[in-house]
């Protein structure tokens, strides 16, 4: 029953937004845009359920955009959350959630030569690191 209510207050709160939007200057606008983005984000990670990828793919996501990036490696993603993911699998598993969902890209470099590969390279949705500046 919480989600639901957390749903339907954030739904509440982007109805209010929209309203804003509409009435506001467009500098305003654009900065309630990406209120709204951010919103509306977290309401559908909240309808998908209770699920640990999900609430993992929430961890990576928060991480992401506390910190405005709009790329950064597995590997630096790994390092800064550590605590939480003992092992970059898991990570992978969060990162993929979140890739399937539309919100971010991981490319796979070239492996070239012995050694261990590069670290991927996980890119934002260009769409939604605008709205972070």
């Amino acid at each position: 029953m919480d989600g639901y209510c957390a749903v339907i207050k954030r739904a509440h709160i982007l109805a209010i937004l929209v309203d804003i939007a509409d009435r506001g200057a467009p500098i305003q606008a654009n900065r309630t845009l990406a209120w709204i983005r951010r919103f509306f984000s977290l309401a559908a990670l909240d309808i998908m359920g209770a699920d640990p990828t999900i609430a993992a793919a929430r961890l990576v996501w928060n991480w992401a955009e506390r910190g405005r990036l709009d790329r950064f490696s597995v590997r630096e993603a790994f390092n800064a959350l550590r605590g939480t993911f003992p092992r970059v699998a898991m990570l992978r598993e969060a990162l993929r959630a979140l890739e399937e969902r539309g919100y971010l890209e991981v490319i796979e470099p070239p492996r070239d030569g012995p050694g261990r590969p590069p670290s991927p390279l996980v890119r934002v949705r260009p769409e939604i690191a605008r709205g972070w500046r």
